[in-house]
């Protein structure tokens, strides 16, 4: 009697089983985030290459619903080059495979995801979304990282976040693949915790460690990061901090703060930074205030100051508008240049949009002078002091089913 009463539990057990895993199966959803976009860089000074392409492409995405809090999830990366503009023309784009401008397609997302009311743990192939380490999602796909990562909600008002990782698809994903970041990142990858606090009515509190477990032959030993934002009406002010522990070197500091707010239907922000000591680094993103303007390098000791205004002028259409000055601090000339740049998106429903973005940079006369000098010397095709303008224009098409 016991043995058949076993035998007809787990054969229920197993029948409940397959029903919910089927459910599960059932509920998946799938998702498709395609892109049409046009890059052209054209540097002012002959030094550089200039760089064009279009590609075509984005991320196909499958996940299941939740079976016993456990799910699963599959991407499939591509960007693809036409071929009405030269493969060659593509170098320094950050848009095709890098070193061959082959086009890129693989498995960028593949994790399993299991979660609870107050819990998320997500192993495998994803996206992150923290202050030093992010998807900086700048060209046609995102940057991708392979680890695990812990959310928690456990403290009230609070999302804390523990993570590792130690393989990376590089900036725009352009390595076609996750490569092994050992010789960047350390033999045993990077550990980090993030937290975000909202306990305050109109105060964000955002800080973030990143270490590299192992740092015996890498330069960047830690990554360290806060940020407040404090809203008051229809203002707010910002503040940040961030700072590296060089292994043989001297340490660098970041700091900066943007205040704004909307006028007259406008959103008008002020941004200042300033990097003491040594280059400043983030593992990948644009963490400071100035960095909007589509970066500035490998972010040595400078000061810059500027700001933006977004306007609104008709229903679905926003124009960014600003202006930068960095100015090169600390014996260094890289970073000392003006860059001015407009960001217009215009929404033609939920799933279509256009985005133009353009930009102008212009390096210093002794920027510019220094990066003749050095190419001449090294033989080097870019330096990084070239003036240069960006015309990027970029199609979105989002599905969901």
């Amino acid at each position: 009697m016991k043995k058949t009463l076993l035998l007809a539990f787990t054969g229920a057990c197993s029948l409940l089983a397959s029903e919910d895993i089927t459910e599960a199966l059932k509920s998946s959803r799938f998702t498709v985030d395609a892109r049409a976009f046009y890059f052209d860089r054209d540097f002012q000074k002959p030094v550089s290459p200039d760089a064009k392409t279009f590609t075509v492409g984005g991320i196909a995405k499958i996940e299941t619903g939740e079976f016993a809090g456990f799910s699963a999830a599959l991407a499939k990366y591509g960007s693809y080059r036409p071929g009405f503009i030269s493969k060659d023309d593509a170098t320094g784009s950050s848009m095709l495979e890098s070193g061959t401008n082959n086009n890129l397609s693989f498995i960028g997302e593949s994790y399993i995801k299991y979660k609870t009311n107050m819990l998320e743990l997500k192993i495998g192939k994803q996206r992150l979304s923290t202050p030093l380490i992010n998807d900086h999602d700048l060209r046609l796909l995102p940057s991708v990282y392979s680890g695990g990562v812990l959310k928690t909600q456990i403290i009230p008002s609070t999302v804390l976040e523990a993570g590792w990782i130690g393989r990376y698809t590089g900036f725009a994903s352009t390595y076609n693949t996750f490569r092994d970041m050992s010789e960047s990142w350390g033999e045993k990858g990077l550990g980090y915790l993030y937290l975000q606090n909202n306990y305050f009515k109109d105060l964000t509190l955002k800080a973030q460690y990143v270490k590299a477990l192992n740092n015996s032959n890498i330069s960047v030993a830690d990554y360290r990061y806060g940020e407040f934002r404090q809203k008051f009406g229809k203002m707010f002010i910002d503040g940040q901090y961030g700072a590296n522990d060089y292994r043989a070197s001297k340490d660098s500091k970041m700091f900066g703060f943007q205040i704004g707010g909307e006028l007259f239907g406008a959103d008008i922000v002020a941004v200042y930074n300033k990097i003491l000591g040594n280059n400043f680094a983030a593992v990948e993103s644009g963490a400071m205030y100035t960095d909007w303007q589509q970066g500035y390098g490998i972010y040595q000791p400078s000061e810059a100051v500027g700001g933006y205004i977004v306007l609104k002028p008709i229903k679905n259409m926003s124009a960014k508008i600003g202006r930068v000055n960095v100015y090169a601090k600390e014996g260094n000339i890289r970073d000392d240049f003006s860059e001015t740049m407009f960001d217009g998106w215009y929404t033609f429903n939920q799933s279509n949009k256009l985005r133009l973005r353009y930009s102008l940079k212009d390096e210093s006369s002794k920027a510019n002078e220094y990066g003749r000098t050095l190419a001449a010397w090294s033989g080097a095709k870019t330096t990084g002091y070239e003036d240069r303008k960006d015309l990027r224009i970029i199609y979105y098409y989002s599905f969901a089913k």
